[in-house]
């Protein structure tokens, strides 16, 4: 039995580091702070064919309560009016967002809220 993700999956995936890759520029561009190493681990996922796994991984895990030091550069990003990762890790009608769990959409969503109440704090 075959572990690799399957084509239509491998079509998601791509999709997703795709509006990630354009994410990254956007926030670039706005003059924003960056995580290169962030963005480096999501390309090494991406690579690996892993990527929304990991996400959604990382997304389930949130529990809430980050540290000021996450929450202050994705409080400006939406600030901003640009999207965060988790929003385009659970943006609606997109390839990938059937491959995404409900508990990752739920994490995603807990850190979004997380950092839209930091926003008052900058």
């Amino acid at each position: 039995m075959s572990t690799a993700p399957s084509a239509g999956r491998r079509a998601a995936e791509n999709a997703l580091w795709h509006a990630l890759e354009e994410r990254r520029d956007a926030v670039r561009t706005a003059g924003l702070g960056f995580s290169e190493r962030q963005h480096h681990q999501f390309r090494e996922a991406h690579a690996a064919g892993n990527l929304i796994g990991e996400l959604g991984t990382a997304s389930e895990s949130y529990t809430g309560g980050a540290d000021p030091y996450y929450l202050r550069p994705m409080a400006q990003v939406i600030k901003s009016g640009l999207p965060t990762w988790e929003d385009v890790l659970i943006r609606r009608g997109e390839s990938w967002t059937r491959y995404v769990t409900p508990g990752a959409r739920r994490g995603a969503r807990r850190a979004i809220a997380d950092a839209t109440s930091y926003i008052p704090f900058l």
